[in-house]
């Protein structure tokens, strides 16, 4: 493309009725394509934070010209994309969402591509929601769930609906547990004088179910926290709080676990969970929050480890998170197909094609290809090949605890689960345990090294407050602590990778250790 020809001119065609030549975009695709891949093999996670300039982007005076395309790719590449994280960077460690399987980067460029609006079935998707039905019926498969030979008739058949996260998910199936207590809540409200509850896990949990539940109608005082052990249900206890609910004539509409919590990634005992609640709200609604432990499901050696899943009413899956897909690409699994019906609307405009989910998936409208990354990624691997891909997660995972276990300035507050390593600062001339003093001066260089990675850039590690569960620090299962945390969720770490995250991160209290 010449560089000197105007954006009106090269957009002749795009600006009347013929639309954009194919030559044309391929080059211009090209150009983009190219800007998106220096991006994604950049090392650093992020260019030093400029506060200013990111005032600059966001106060930007309305464009009241034109820009030539070219100008403008090449002014996106050296002023905007310096200020955003690079998920793929294998120097970003604090979450697992890289983004980077190369099948999957393929179905998202295509789906945007393709443009169609899986809303609607009948004219406005077709066979790209065929696909999106293959596709939640594998993932039932893997879940355990039972799957009918026959194809579905209905949306009410799948089993599933596509979402566009997990929060999305989770409101879903707190929107279904709602039905399912109060029918007829969805037309009417709910019942006056109602309380209804939510069971979760103190101290472990995601915000989402909470905010579900406010969004619901049900307020967030419905969600109830009881106590863990080891980042699990404490199964004892639940059962001893909830047969004083059920003599308290209290109203356990859903009950909720995580494979793999939010902060350790640790996988609660599916069976006695359920078999605990069950055992008190035989028809409460049992949701599991699979984020992250659903990505076990690929792996023929440790899907074990999510032995019971297949009792549970409803699970939500994360291949944005988990499974190096980019944003966004989430589904909740139904046990009960027919389940989706809770949720169902009628419209003229989406019901002409029985098979739309337009009528069952709530907060959502009109919606882009985006089950094709995920399509792509499992066809392309191969569930063995995902597989694969997840056990050498975890393996990077158990290096890199190996790795702080040896690191003089570091102590591990957790066992690895799947791929979430947490640990915190040793101060100077201590050692374990700490004492109150020692914990506050811990605190104190884990957070101060957190805010120098923030600023810097250079690496990425996730922090926030940890129970230390099994009491590694001394000071008791209820004591809480700042920890930075590792995930491998990017395939692209190499072992010099972590050696590296580790020292830099030790180099950002370097100058609070010597005072």
């Amino acid at each position: 493309m010449n560089e000197a020809v105007s954006t009106t001119a090269y957009f002749a065609d795009f600006l009347g009725p013929g639309g954009l030549d194919r030559a044309s975009a391929r080059e211009l695709l090209g150009r983009v394509v190219d800007i998106g891949l220096a991006f994604k093999y950049r090392r650093r996670f992020m260019s030093t934070r400029d506060n200013d300039a990111l005032d600059a982007i966001a106060t930007e005076p309305l464009p009241e010209t034109a820009c030539d395309l070219p100008v403008l790719l090449t002014d996106l590449e050296s002023r905007y994309l310096p200020t955003m994280p690079n998920f793929a960077s294998p120097m970003f460690a604090g979450f697992p969402d890289a983004g980077n399987n190369l099948a999957a980067v393929a179905g998202a460029i295509l789906g945007e591509l393709i443009d169609v609006n899986l809303i609607n079935a009948d004219f406005c998707s077709r066979g790209a929601t065929e696909m999106e039905i293959a596709l939640i019926r594998w993932l039932r498969e893997l879940a355990g769930f039972e799957v009918a030979a026959a194809p579905p008739t209905t949306a009410l058949e799948v089993g599933g609906i596509p979402t566009t996260g997990g929060t999305s998910a989770n409101f879903a199936a707190v929107l279904m547990a709602r039905e399912r207590a109060y029918p007829g809540s969805r037309a009417d409200g709910l019942p006056a004088g109602v309380q209804p509850v939510i069971v979760l896990p103190d101290g472990i949990g995601h915000y989402t179910i909470a905010a579900a539940a406010a969004w619901a109608g049900l307020g967030n005082t419905a969600t109830v926290l009881h106590p863990v052990r080891d980042f699990r249900y404490d199964l004892d206890e639940l059962d001893r709080h909830l047969r004083a609910a059920r003599a308290a004539n209290e109203h356990v509409i859903m009950a909720v676990c995580y494979a793999g919590d939010s902060r350790t990634m640790t996988i609660e005992n599916l069976t006695g969970f359920a078999e605990v609640v069950r055992s008190h709200y035989p028809d409460a609604w049992l949701h599991c929050d699979g984020c992250h432990g659903t990505s076990l499901l690929f792996s023929s050696r440790l899907r074990q480890r999510l032995d019971g899943l297949s009792v549970y009413d409803s699970v939500m899956l994360d291949p944005h998170k988990v499974l190096s897909v980019p944003y966004t690409s989430s589904f909740l699994l139904l046990r009960t197909p027919g389940d989706a019906a809770l949720l169902a609307t009628e419209s003229e405009l989406i019901l002409r094609h029985a098979r739309s989910f337009g009528q069952i998936t709530p907060a959502t409208g009109s919606r882009s290809f985006q089950s094709l990354r995920t399509w792509m990624l499992i066809k392309a691997l191969g569930v063995d090949g995902v597989g694969r891909m997840i056990e050498s997660r975890i393996g990077t995972a158990h290096r890199f605890a190996q790795l702080v276990d040896e690191h003089r300035d570091f102590v591990r507050l957790n066992d690895v689960s799947i791929n979430s390593v947490a640990f915190t600062v040793i101060p100077p001339g201590t050692t374990l345990p700490f004492d109150i003093e020692t914990a506050q001066q811990s605190a104190a260089l884990t957070t101060v090294a957190y805010e120098r990675m923030l600023a810097d850039g250079a690496i990425y590690l996730h922090s926030f407050e940890l129970p230390d569960s099994e009491n590694r620090l001394g000071l008791g299962r209820g004591y809480r602590h700042p920890v930075l945390r590792f995930m491998s969720g990017n395939s692209l770490i190499n072992d010099d990778d972590l050696t590296n995250l580790l020292d830099t991160a030790a180099d950002y209290f370097i100058e609070r250790r010597a005072e």
